[in-house]
């Protein structure tokens, strides 16, 4: 159930006060969510701003090489 995960990580992510590195496993899950649910567009957008706070930040760096690859033209 991909998309009912982004939801609930989506709503954790509006938790007043999370500290920078709950930020990023959560916005890093919402884009694997996205992913999976095909919601490519907007795992990549997650991805990004993972990338923008942290660019050694597990695998995304690559997540968002094969995102942008396989994004349609």
């Amino acid at each position: 159930e991909a998309n009912i995960a982004a939801y609930w990580y989506q709503r954790a992510l509006e938790t007043p006060g999370i500290d920078q590195e709950t930020e990023l496993a959560l916005r890093y899950d919402l884009g694997v969510a996205q992913e999976s649910a095909g919601e490519s567009k907007s795992a990549l957008s997650s991805f990004q701003q993972v990338y923008a706070m942290n660019i050694d930040y597990r695998d995304v760096a690559d997540r968002i090489a094969s995102l942008q690859k396989h994004a349609p033209v």
